[in-house]
């Protein structure tokens, strides 16, 4: 333990095949300071290397993606076929796609339940960014107020062009009806950015993907659709796999 302890602590990335949420969740239940320093240091050299992957297939001359983490009560509930909750899957991989962000928004995700936080990963290494904001709002899941929190970090001086290229919106799906554009939460969370100053072409090119993480707290998950499927930039997807968001 000693030797492998001296030997990944020089590593700065590892050979990993699982996916993200794997290197996390074994400690999902467990104090921070319960682990050891060698367990902290292969998580941290395992990530590296999936961040090291992820990045040579990005798209030249684009911000990324920001992620949208859902953090209602539902999302307490355990994937199926797995012992981890919704939760922690959609944070590790808001983790990930936070690495990848380039500009103001580096490191920076959005947590929506009722209303909608701005938040940043904070440290040097994968493991302290995960743990340094364990605070968690639960709640109803109001999709839209994540588009309220964007115009309003646009009100403060932001330039349309730092934003991110899309957002990937880490959810069960379990949105709260809006009551315009007939109850489609898409269509109102277009709407509120360009009411509140983005200009149409933003709006228009601003990829919206819905990552669908269902679990058993409302007993047999179904698909949700929040738009047609001819709905421009629009984009629902599922799995585990971060990376397959590469070729968007």
């Amino acid at each position: 333990e000693a030797k492998y302890e001296a030997w990944i602590a020089n590593k700065p990335v590892a050979k990993y095949t699982g996916y993200v949420y794997e290197l996390f969740s074994p400690f999902e239940n467990k104090s921070p300071y319960a682990v050891k320093e060698y367990q902290k240091n292969t998580v941290n050299a395992q990530f590296e290397q999936l961040i090291e992957a992820a990045s040579k297939s990005m798209k030249e001359g684009e911000n990324g993606l920001i992620c949208v983490l859902d953090s209602s009560g539902s999302m307490s509930g355990s994937l199926r076929g797995t012992t981890t909750s919704a939760y922690t899957i959609a944070k590790t991989m808001t983790l990930f796609f936070s690495e990848l962000l380039k500009g103001r928004f580096h490191n920076h995700y959005f947590e929506f339940s009722n209303t909608t936080e701005y938040r940043q990963f904070k440290g040097s290494t994968p493991w302290e960014k995960y743990h340094s904001n364990n605070i968690r709002i639960t709640a109803n899941t109001n999709f839209i107020s994540v588009a309220s929190k964007f115009v309003e970090i646009l009100k403060t001086g932001v330039m349309e062009e730092e934003f991110p290229s899309g957002m990937l919106c880490l959810s069960d799906g379990e949105f709260d009806r809006p009551y315009s554009n007939n109850g489609k939460a898409v269509a109102a969370f277009r709407e509120t950015l360009l009411k509140g100053g983005f200009s149409k072409k933003f709006v228009d090119n601003f990829k919206i993907i819905l990552w669908d993480i269902p679990n058993g707290y409302y007993g047999k998950s179904t698909p949700k659709f929040e738009e047609l499927a001819d709905s421009p930039n629009t984009i629902h997807i599922g799995g585990l796999d971060g990376s397959i968001v590469a070729f968007l």
